[in-house]
């Protein structure tokens, strides 16, 4: 019934994210054929503004993008838990468990592409630049002369400075990013969950949760910089260990707060349903 679960909520979320990925994706093929045309080598005033004008959009584009993807998985489950849609979301032969983990591998897998998508249109459009940039050298000698040089200086640095390899730089950052993806998701749900406690104004109330939850997570984190630095006193030698420590302790945080926020948002829906 899971399986049957998540390719339901996957045929009912796909189109909107889908959506304004594929229109990125069209956008930044459009934008690299525009960079490839001798228009934009014009003085005309008129050129020169469009170029500003449609850098500008592309750039506000990716903002709305992975705005637009957030609100809407944060409406679906909105809808389809706590409004009239969880009628019959709640009488289906699955936990609130399976539910819940249905909606977040969905969500989940859709932020996910929603971030791969846009890296790949910005690295592609700064490819684009620099090879038009250096006469038209071709993209993997852009790759080969520029880009991988500098990210292997960059690692090599942040390798040195953080006193561990740069394979676990990579590991340590993937980890981090796909955590954070999944943190950021269940605060959502847990904050939406929390608003169904109010009798009336429940949107409302699921904004104070949000605010709530994050300011309580500003303050711990708050605390716990202040506690590493006065054990650290910030010296120069060891202002890399704090770094280095001060990123485990976010990590393993998250990672705590992720599994805190699931059973919490779990227990909401099976014992606090409160169904408009």
């Amino acid at each position: 019934m899971l399986g049957k679960l998540i390719k339901h909520e996957w045929r009912a979320v796909w189109k909107v994210p889908g959506f304004v990925n594929l229109f990125l994706l069209l956008y930044t093929f459009a934008g690299i054929l525009s960079l490839h045309s001798s228009i934009w080598e014009s003085d005309n005033k008129i050129i020169e503004t469009l170029l500003i004008l449609a850098t500008f959009f592309y750039f506000i584009s990716i903002i709305v993008i992975s705005f637009i993807v957030m609100v809407y998985i944060t409406v679906r489950f909105f809808k389809n838990i706590y409004t009239d849609e969880g009628y019959l979301m709640h009488t289906l032969p699955v936990s609130q468990k399976g539910l819940l983990f249905s909606k977040l591998l969905v969500s989940f897998t859709w932020m996910l592409i929603t971030g791969v998508v846009i890296f790949i249109s910005i690295f592609s459009i700064v490819l684009t630049s620099l090879s038009i940039g250096n006469n038209g050298i071709p993209i993997s000698k852009i790759w080969d002369r520029f880009i991988f040089p500098s990210l292997q200086i960059f690692l090599s640095e942040a390798s040195a400075m953080l006193g561990i390899s740069i394979f676990h730089i990579i590991m340590l950052s993937a980890v981090m990013v796909l955590v954070g993806i999944i943190f950021s998701i269940l605060m959502i749900y847990t904050s939406i969950s929390l608003g169904q406690l109010f009798q009336k104004h429940k949107i409302f109330g699921s904004f104070l949760g949000y605010i709530g939850l994050h300011a309580g997570l500003q303050t711990l984190n708050s605390l716990a910089m202040v506690s590493l630095m006065s054990k650290t006193f910030m010296m120069v030698k060891e202002v890399t260990g704090y770094m280095l420590n001060y990123t485990y302790f976010t990590l393993c945080e998250s990672i705590v707060l992720c599994i805190v926020f699931f059973f919490l948002t779990e227990y909401l829906m099976k014992k606090k349903l409160n169904l408009d």
